[in-house]
């Protein structure tokens, strides 16, 4: 956040769109940089958000569905 915010011109992220699609015909990536991220960051509110990361045995042994 602090780097966008710096310098929002050199700063990218790029977002994916669809990856679900079956032939992935539907799959879009969008790119956002300059005004329109740091617009986007200027109006956002800070969350904490907890990202569990996993070994990789702990994820070949996790439940599949289907």
């Amino acid at each position: 956040m602090t780097a966008a915010t710096e310098n929002p011109e050199r700063y990218y992220v790029y977002v994916v769109d669809n990856l679900a699609g079956l032939d992935g015909a539907e799959v879009g990536v969008r790119i956002l940089h300059g005004e329109t991220l740091l617009a986007m960051i200027k109006r956002s509110r800070p969350q904490i958000t907890h990202w569990p990361t996993f070994k990789a045995a702990e994820y070949d042994e996790a439940e599949r569905l289907g």
